[in-house]
């Protein structure tokens, strides 16, 4: 399955160009001109990766960004015009993944993406989340929602063993 990456941005050409480089790279795109319709859309839609702009009418990107929540899925890589190091950082201090400045190359916006994508697949194989248990892999941590749960070594194999294995049914001797 390819993955689908959302273009925001009040520029019509802007998205043509960055949609073609990315479709070209072999991703899906789904383009909004604005930030209220790419919330609409996301109701609808799941995409891996957003492509945001900050300054737009009736929503800029900082409020898209405070509205996806904490509990957004996939990253997002601001494109804005502000290239200040103070924008920079505010971008990625509330929580963009990335910031590129206008002009921009294409091959770099797609480059870029390919990067945060790889940083994110490899991030999410290191927790497994099944409802309100969350599991961080490569510390070895199990959370019950915030509270660290203190597992002995037995039980950690137990639950490691439950997980990977998904639903079936075990006999004592094969645990």
């Amino acid at each position: 399955m390819k993955d689908t990456i959302m273009i925001v941005d009040d520029s019509k050409e802007l998205r043509k160009v960055i949609k073609l480089y990315l479709e070209n790279a072999g991703y899906e795109t789904i383009e909004a001109e604005n930030g209220k319709m790419a919330l609409e859309i996301l109701k609808e839609k799941d995409i891996s990766l957003m492509i945001l702009d900050i300054m737009m009418p009736e929503m800029d990107g900082f409020e898209v960004l405070d509205a996806l929540g904490e509990d957004r899925k996939f990253p997002v890589i601001f494109l804005s015009a502000r290239g200040k190091v103070e924008d920079k950082i505010k971008g990625l201090n509330l929580g963009g993944d990335d910031y590129i400045s206008k002009p921009f190359d294409p091959g770099e916006v797609v480059a870029r993406v390919m990067a945060v994508l790889r940083r994110n697949q490899r991030s999410m194989k290191k927790q497994i989340v099944v409802g309100s248990l969350k599991w961080d892999v490569e510390n070895r941590v199990v959370y019950l929602g915030d509270k660290i749960l203190e597992l002995r070594a037995k039980e950690y194999k137990l639950l490691t063993l439950f997980i990977e294995a998904g639903q079936g049914v075990y006999q004592a001797g094969n645990i």
